[in-house]
Order: C-alpha cells, then structure tokens, then sequence
C-alpha cells in the first residue's frame, strides 16, 4: 500500500521531501507542541464542509499524500510521531488519498496542495507555530470523518421509489 502511494503521488517530490524533511527534523529551531496538532485537526474539521467538488477533492489528495509520505518517509521526530491521533497516521492517511481519487481528480491543483503543505510542513518542523497549525487545519478541512446528514427537506419522504432508481 506504501507503494502505491509512491507509485501515484509525485515520486520526485516525495525524494526531495524525504531529504529536506529530514534535514529540517534534526535542526529545529524551537520544538513543536506536537499535542495541539490534534486540536489543530479538529479545528479544521469543524470548518470542513464535507462535501467535496472536483477541485477541493484534489487539493485534499496533494495534502493527504504528502503527509502520508512525510510519515512513511519518518520525517516527524518520534515524540511527534507519538502523538498523532490515529486519523493522523499512516493508515488513515492513505485511507484518506485514497477516499479523495474517487473523484475524477485535478493533477495541477493536487501538485499545488501537495507544494503548499510541503512548505507549511518544513516551517512547522522548524518550529514554526503558525504554520504547524495551518498544516493541521488543512488536513482537518479534509476530513473523511462521516458525519450525520440532517435531513431538512420539506418534501422528502421514505416512500419506495418508482423508475431506475427504485
């Protein structure tokens, strides 16, 4: 499953973003507080519209892979690591990917999505606090978490269906 995760995200991208991920992991300037990334996540959830057009879904697959790559590739220290709640970790990170290709998606916006987090992600392992939490909160706004559907239709109704669909 790692494979595939190479195989379809941008493999010279994932080279680059091994090497200088890892280099910034070793120099941080100042230490993340790795337990608000939780937080940070949640917070973008509550922002996330869970409904996705054709556009936000492939920004939504540039983040999920780059950060299921950054995982993959150990470029979070291992107290960060330990902390990640498990929507976080490499699993549901590429659950998440994978979930987001099921739309017909937009190559040019995925490659954008994936630069930005990238970036935001190296000046958060720098000890960047704002870009630690803009990193988490993207993420969150692409949430696969199912949420209730409220259904607020005047005219629904549970009857049988009549045509194709029934």
């Amino acid at each position: 499953m790692i494979n595939w995760i190479k195989h379809r995200s941008f493999a010279s991208a994932a080279l680059v973003l091994s090497a200088s991920l890892g280099a910034c992991s070793s120099t941080n300037r100042s230490t993340p507080d790795w337990q608000s990334a939780a937080a940070h996540f949640a917070a973008g959830e509550e922002r996330s519209p869970y409904v996705f057009d054709r556009k936000a879904a492939s920004r939504c697959v540039g983040r999920w892979r780059l950060h299921a790559d950054a995982v993959d590739d150990g470029a979070f220290p291992p107290e960060a690591y330990a902390a990640l709640t498990e929507q976080l970790r490499l699993r549901q990170s590429i659950n998440a990917a994978e979930f987001f290709t099921m739309n017909v998606m937009v190559p040019a916006l995925a490659r954008e999505a994936s630069d930005e987090a990238e970036t935001l992600l190296r000046k958060a392992l720098e000890g960047d606090a704002q870009a630690f939490q803009l990193y988490f909160e993207a993420l969150g706004r692409c949430s696969t978490k199912p949420v209730p559907v409220e259904g607020r239709g005047g005219n629904a109704t549970d009857e049988a269906v009549e045509g194709p669909a029934g």
